[in-house]
């Protein structure tokens, strides 16, 4: 939709579902980065949200092709399935890398209903492997 053709109401409440996409997935990835008990990569995350969800100015400047999201995707696969051979630990640390890779890419990716639908879920899976990684009461 042509920005010049939203009334600011609608703006308002384009720039609140924005917000509140960041703050999801900000917080999703910080939490896990602290169930893991390291913050790499999982603090980067902040990060790639702006780039992704941030002013338009820089949105268009670091979209991704839908060619170049599938390129890194199966580069986010090939890095992590390299640490699946470990322990049960570097196993699931390696799937919630790959969680965080995939979260990037879709950030960068041109955004539609299904883009957002794929952070939801993300984040969700996030939260997920936070409880199974961590042994703390806070995360259940």
């Amino acid at each position: 939709m042509n920005r010049e053709s939203l009334s600011a109401a609608d703006r308002r409440l384009q720039l609140t579902f924005s917000v509140s996409i960041f703050c999801m997935v900000t917080a999703a990835s910080l939490i896990l980065g602290s169930g893991q008990g390291r913050l790499t990569p999982p603090a980067l995350t902040p990060l790639a949200a702006l780039l992704g969800l941030g002013p338009e100015v820089i949105q268009r400047r670091l979209r991704l092709s839908v060619l170049m999201a599938n390129v890194l995707g199966i580069a986010a696969l090939v890095t992590a399935s390299q640490r699946f051979t470990g322990s049960n630990f570097q196993r699931l640390t390696a799937g919630t890398d790959l969680l965080i890779f995939l979260t990037w890419i879709v950030l960068l990716m041109p955004k539609t209903g299904r883009q957002y639908w794929w952070l939801i879920a993300l984040s969700m899976l996030q939260c997920t492997a936070t409880a199974v990684l961590s042994t703390g009461l806070s995360y259940g």
